[in-house]
């Protein structure tokens, strides 16, 4: 799939966000984890502090949407994350439901035919196009540029 997303692929994604914001808000709240800084977290957890920070933007009060996609850890860094609590004592019955939401954004991730960096960059460039405060912008840009050329 191209770099342009459809309104429809945004839905998706959408879903896709609130399903895994759903799940790992609760994860984030499990007493090994809960209210650990990255750095805590990467000792704890003998994980990437990368993947540890980006777990953080789950605690975040916004309403998730698919932003949010471009924020959190892919899928592997997910899984990693989970693999991690289930080596520090946690029950896979508290982590079913967020590994079957990791499940559904590998599977939205193919079902589209982009990795995450792929996604994050087409929803990056969506974002922009969409956003009022860079459209004033490039229409400035367009008028500057109509204006050289034709005087």
């Amino acid at each position: 799939m191209s770099g342009i997303l459809t309104e429809q692929t945004i839905s998706s994604a959408d879903k896709v966000a609130k399903r895994l914001h759903k799940e790992f808000v609760l994860i984030m709240q499990l007493p090994p984890i809960e209210g650990l800084r990255a750095s805590e977290m990467k000792s704890l957890l003998s994980i990437g502090r990368m993947t540890c920070q980006r777990m953080r933007k789950f605690k975040s009060d916004r309403p998730p949407t698919s932003k949010l996609l471009t924020e959190i850890p892919g899928v592997s860094g997910l899984r990693e994350f989970l693999t991690a609590l289930r080596r520090e004592g946690t029950p896979d019955a508290v982590l079913w439901n967020a590994d079957s939401a990791v499940d559904y954004f590998a599977h939205f991730l193919t079902n589209i035919g982009m990795s995450q960096t792929s996604l994050t960059t087409a929803l990056s460039s969506h974002f922009e196009a969409t956003d009022p405060k860079h459209r004033l912008a490039r229409r400035k840009k367009l008028y500057e540029a109509a204006s050289s050329v034709l005087g």
